[in-house]
């Protein structure tokens, strides 16, 4: 038997009802969660990982048969007597660089963070025409919507962090082609079956093959150029997003893994030809690069690292570094990625 789990809008496989509504869930659903909080209806793919045995489906569900369809799921590959239960929900996905997270729904109020493309947060409500409410680091945020539109996103815990051993492709949880990842792009592992891992990567949710995936340490850090972003990692918990700022256009930044080689305090970086500076934190991973404070910057992030960057070293504002610093330890994974 097959069962149809559909991605199209306010249809649901496995489960009789969801309708999210503003400060409310179907309570009859098996799955409700009643932290999620929007204000139209929408729909939640929950998909069960990690099969051992079968699951009582409630006798009022819904459920679609089909003889044969691209899009349909064996239930028995998603069934299991603890359910790990992967929810999509509404989301936006940023369209541009530089795109300011407020506090309020207005330019005038402060500015929490800064977003870049392609970044997807859970949307708690579309504001108004001008701005979208979201979940930003366990807030409340607003974003213009002006430089987002609607996705969808995963509202379920990371299980695994990973990164790709080679060039790969990725597919939609419809088995669709989604395109090809290159070699060190960071995986967000929601669930596994068989030879895949459920994923989610730059905004996009899907599966990936397992043979393609390396092992990261449980603490680690992932910086990724394009967004000049450093995001912290400890057991499979992301604890920090930082701007930073990477190696400029004549230095660039090496792409790879590597392992964090020392932890210094109170030390002096020196290049005899052309600098010699002191920072309060030093996490060398790649010889002569690593990831330190910069009292000299006033700014991180966007487009400064093109002519402005570093040697190659990751420049990170001081009150993150001290985080990252606490974080890792020698012998912990620094992923650098595109």
């Amino acid at each position: 038997m097959k069962i149809n789990i559909r991605k199209t809008a306010y249809t649901l496989a496995l489960v009789s009802c969801l309708t999210l509504v503003t400060t409310k869930v179907c309570e009859n659903c098996f799955f409700a969660d009643n932290s999620i909080d929007i204000d139209n209806d929408t729909y939640a793919a929950s998909l069960i990982i990690d099969e051992t045995e079968e699951e009582t489906i409630p006798s009022n569900d819904t459920i679609e048969y089909e003889e044969e369809s691209d899009t349909s799921f064996d239930l028995d590959q998603y069934i299991n007597d603890d359910p790990n239960l992967i929810m999509i929900v509404p989301g936006v996905r940023v369209t541009s660089d530089g795109v300011n997270i407020r506090r309020e729904a207005n330019t005038d109020c402060d500015i929490i963070s800064v977003a870049n493309a392609n970044d997807v947060f859970k949307m708690i409500s579309k504001y108004n025409d001008e701005w979208y409410q979201i979940k930003y680091d366990e807030e409340v945020a607003y974003i213009s919507a002006q430089y987002v539109e609607e996705a969808d996103t995963i509202d379920s815990d990371i299980i695994d962090v990973r990164y790709m051993n080679e060039n790969g492709s990725f597919y939609d949880i419809d088995g669709n082609y989604i395109g090809d990842l290159e070699q060190y792009e960071c995986v967000e592992v929601y669930g596994e079956k068989d030879d895949k891992y459920f994923v989610s990567i730059n905004g996009n949710i899907g599966y990936v093959s397992k043979e393609l995936t390396g092992d990261l340490t449980d603490k680690c850090a992932v910086v990724d150029i394009s967004s000049q972003t450093l995001t912290l990692y400890d057991s499979n918990e992301k604890i920090l997003i930082t701007p930073v700022v990477t190696g400029k256009d004549s230095t660039p930044s090496d792409i790879g893994l590597f392992d964090v080689d020392d932890k210094q305090m109170d030390t002096n970086l020196t290049d005899y030809a052309t600098y010699d500076v002191p920072v309060d934190y030093w996490i060398p991973y790649n010889g002569g690069e690593g990831i330190h404070d910069t009292y000299w910057r006033y700014s991180y992030g966007g487009e400064i690292y093109h002519d402005y960057g570093s040697h190659g070293c990751i420049n990170t504002p001081y009150d993150a570094v001290s985080k990252v610093y606490d974080t890792l330890e020698i012998g912990s994974h620094v992923l650098v990625k595109h």
